[in-house]
């Protein structure tokens, strides 16, 4: 007969993480990275949850520092916050740009209202 394995009970990972924490801290702390400590736990079988569940647990409790850099949110009421780089708004400021651009060019009159359409000016000129 094979064994199978077991799931394990909901939380319980966290438990082993945090039943670990001393050691985790220690490690952290003589340079070991999130990888090599969960390595040298689960060999150890001191853990068994997967690695990603590992660094939920460690960034939640505050045991490490997220590497990622994030950008920081542009403000509503900042008129010089630009849209969002791949958002549907920023295509729509892009093309909206572009417009504009060649209208410009063509030396129609151009004139954005408040409710953000265009009105096109019948003469030439600026």
């Amino acid at each position: 007969m094979t064994e199978t394995k077991k799931r394990m009970r909901r939380g319980m990972g966290r438990v082993e993480v945090l039943a670990s924490r001393d050691k985790i801290v220690e490690m952290s702390k003589q340079g070991y990275s999130p990888i090599m400590i969960y390595e040298k736990l689960t060999e150890e079988g001191v853990i068994t949850l997967s690695f990603p569940g590992f660094y939920d647990v460690l960034r939640i409790q505050g045991l490490i520092k997220s590497t990622r850099k994030r950008r920081p949110k542009a403000q509503a009421d900042d008129p010089s916050a630009s849209p969002q780089l791949g958002t549907e708004h920023h295509q729509k400021a892009e093309a909206q740009k572009t417009m504009d651009e060649l209208l410009k060019k063509a030396g129609l009159n151009v004139q954005v209202q408040s409710n953000q359409e265009h009105t096109l000016g019948i003469g030439k000129g600026a």
